[in-house]
């Protein structure tokens, strides 16, 4: 191993991995050694039909995921790359020996965005060969270039999002047999571009053909779904049957598409609607967490207008002060989830709930209205009328005590009525809550129209956390988390044993009562 320079903060050496020199190597060697280095083929060209080594021939020996390593030592971080990529290699050229190319063919569209000039075009939906495609292509001619220069700036169904930039008509061709690419270190030629079309069939030919720009979209089976990839070039008449392509620009695809995009996370979409009622700093984020863990629907319903008060513990910020709860998070959530269905009902709680067809279109109701009696409400109405839906309920504590969450359901034994005992009375206590009952906790800092229950982000993303858990899964019944008691000590405030208990660990003991008036008749 032998070095050839430092430059720019990075150390190159010349490597060969056995006498004779099997695999001439290059690694960069990063100073500070903040990443794992790099290895190149000396010459990229030695790496065509080999797996896991790109167009400019460099060698992928690890994903650099997680990679634990000691910065400190450079010359075992080294050898331990250099060794790591010639196994690779050793391994990939058994392979090509034997011409099995499934290990390249799958990581195609990897090594065709590592051909220089490849770039990212955005697309919404999976192409397929009957829906029409169009794409805006940026078209840089001007002189002194010495090349024309052609940029794909999104693919779409018709409905381009720069109105600026012409949307120009664009082709799908799927290979139903995976090709190899083209060799390393090489442009792409004209002669592998019309290998590329003929494989892509009759209508791909007929196209290409054609004078003027092209936008050929392909894409190839790979052991797990499809490899996406394309071209950009222009096509130019020299004579009678005489034709050659000019500007010839590859580019791949970002997918844009929710199941894509899940599947990046660990989850599939859930036929699974939900409402959430009440979009304060709770219901928001539950809103936000359910949007971004696979459900099919969501509705959100508050008839109440965001604040500035509340942006330093909402998911909203400064920008949707002033409009409506609902809409406002509607809006929101649709940029941040693309493919999501969601619905906002700016009316109250009550409004929305004698809608029957609307709710009956729901499968779980989140109530974080922030309302004990409207929720108790609800409550004994989804009992008396045998509604099918699971409610869930969750609360806040205040001065980050801790939070509730309760799941109720006609036909299970507990439910959010059963954590009362003032059936018939005037106690509206619980027997869950954290603070003896007849002390005062809101605070007020304008008067008796700016009273407010003091908590902050964390402890409203604690409990939309717990109710997003109960609302993904099928469990029922009661459940908590017990944070600090030091602000309310501080404050005077007595805590019950209740809470004792849960800050312990969890809750032991079933809550249903047996004289609830909801889920034990």
């Amino acid at each position: 191993m032998s070095e050839v320079s430092t430059e720019n903060g990075t150390l190159k050496l010349n490597a060969a991995a056995r006498e004779g020199g099997r695999w001439n190597l290059e690694i960069c060697v990063p100073i500070p050694l903040t990443n794992m280095p790099k290895v190149f083929l000396a010459n990229a060209e030695d790496g065509f039909g080999l797996a896991h080594v790109d167009h400019k021939g460099e060698v992928c020996y690890s994903d650099q995921e997680g990679e634990s390593y000691d910065p400190t030592d450079l010359a075992r971080v080294t050898a331990f790359a250099f060794q790591r990529a010639c196994s690779v290699l050793e391994e990939a050229s058994k392979k090509r020996s034997k011409r099995d190319f499934r290990a390249l063919t799958d990581e195609f569209e990897g090594y065709w965005q590592s051909i220089p000039g490849c770039h990212r075009a955005n697309l919404t939906a999976p192409p397929v060969s009957d829906r029409a495609l169009y794409g805006q292509v940026n078209k840089d001619n001007r002189p002194g270039l010495g090349k024309v220069s052609l940029r794909l700036l999104a693919l779409n169904y018709g409905s381009p999002k720069d109105q600026k930039a012409p949307n120009r008509k664009a082709h799908y061709f799927p290979l139903f047999s995976p090709i190899l690419p083209p060799k390393n270190g090489q442009a792409i030629s004209n002669e592998w571009l019309i290998y590329l079309i003929k494989e892509g069939g009759i209508e791909a030919q007929k196209e290409s053909v054609k004078k003027g720009l092209h936008i050929f979209l392909f894409s190839q089976p790979r052991s797990e779904g499809l490899s996406l990839f394309g071209v950009l070039f222009e096509t130019k008449i020299l004579g009678k049957n005489k034709k050659e392509f000019r500007s010839i620009t590859p580019f791949t695809v970002q997918r844009c598409w929710r199941d894509y995009l899940l599947e990046r996370t660990g989850q599939i979409s859930a036929r699974h609607h939900v409402a959430v009622i009440g979009c304060g700093a709770v219901g928001g984020r539950v809103a936000e967490h359910l949007a971004m863990s696979g459900v099919d629907e969501l509705t959100l319903v508050d008839d109440d207008v965001f604040t500035y008060d509340n942006i330093y513990r909402h998911v909203l910020g400064e920008g949707s002060a002033g409009t409506n709860k609902s809409k406002a998070l509607r809006r929101y959530l649709s940029s941040k989830c693309p493919g999501l269905k969601i619905t906002a009902e700016p009316v109250s709680a009550e409004t929305w709930l004698s809608r029957t067809t609307q709710v009956n279109n729901c499968d779980t109701l989140v109530l974080t209205t922030g309302k004990p009696g409207l929720e108790r409400h609800i409550n004994r109405e989804a009992f008396a009328n045998r509604w099918p839906h699971r409610l869930i309920s969750g609360w806040l504590e205040p001065l980050g005590l801790g939070g509730h969450v309760m799941v109720s359901q006609y036909g299970q034994a507990g439910c959010l009525e059963c954590l009362y005992s003032d059936w018939g009375g005037s106690d509206p206590s619980m027997r869950v809550s954290f603070l003896k009952p007849g002390q005062s906790v809101s605070r007020n800092i304008t008067g008796c129209g700016g009273r407010f229950m003091p908590y902050s982000s964390i402890h409203a993303a604690r409990t939309a956390l717990l109710i997003c858990e109960a609302a993904l899964g099928q469990k029922s019944g009661y459940s908590c988390w017990a944070g600090d008691a030091s602000s309310s000590r501080s404050e005077g405030l007595e805590l019950t044993s209740w809470y004792e208990r849960c800050r312990e660990g969890k809750p032991s003991g079933d809550v249903a009562h047996e004289a609830c008036p909801c889920c034990s008749s």
